[in-house]
């Protein structure tokens, strides 16, 4: 092997990746057109360098990750409408003596409401659970039935503990599965 085919060697990353300058490069050229070993070196290099994607599948790509961001949000209200349904779904139970259902369903809305809102459901789905409450409770009187608003504040002291009962499950599920960072 030359010395010239040593600065070669050294040169062709730099080839490889079209940072040379156009003297340095046609020298390059020049010499893996007559040195096999320098080419079969160049090859092996060459197969290791990333190509840079076309255009069109960079134009895929940001539409795979726009559709995904839909369907996201699409995810999502679907979410926050299954809690509302079950939260008025709970609080029309406990008024007709189903109670024992709401063991199910005040925690499967702390699930979903930590899968919106993580934390900040700890917050939110008490407020939920409140306005249904009062919706009930309206729909109640504009039937004409007696509503004790005391019965339906005391079953909000059953539900909210439930639906906390649901998001500390999620956090917990969350925590326990979740990516690790790779440093």
């Amino acid at each position: 092997m030359k010395n010239e085919c040593f600065v070669v060697r050294d040169l062709l990353p730099l080839y490889a990746e079209k940072m040379l300058s156009c003297e340095t490069s046609e020298f390059v050229e020049e010499h893996i057109s007559c040195c096999a070993d320098c080419a079969a070196e160049f090859e092996k290099l060459e197969a290791d360098v990333p190509q840079p994607l076309p255009a069109g599948e960079e134009m895929d790509k940001m539409a795979v990750k726009s559709a995904l961001k839909k369907i996201r949000g699409r995810m999502q209200i679907l979410t926050a409408m299954i809690i509302i349904f079950g939260a008025v779904l709970g609080v029309g139970l406990t008024n007709h003596g189903s109670i024992f259902y709401n063991i199910v369903i005040m925690p499967i809305i702390g699930v979903l409401g930590y899968a919106i809102m993580r934390w900040r459901a700890l917050y939110n789905i008490p407020i939920i659970l409140f306005l249904s409450s009062m919706l009930e409770m309206f729909f109640g009187l504009l039937n004409g039935e007696s509503v004790y608003p005391v019965d339906y504040f005391g079953m909000l002291i059953y539900y909210i503990p439930c639906a906390f009962l649901g998001i500390i499950i999620a956090a917990l599920y969350a925590f326990a599965f979740r990516k690790e960072d790779k440093r």
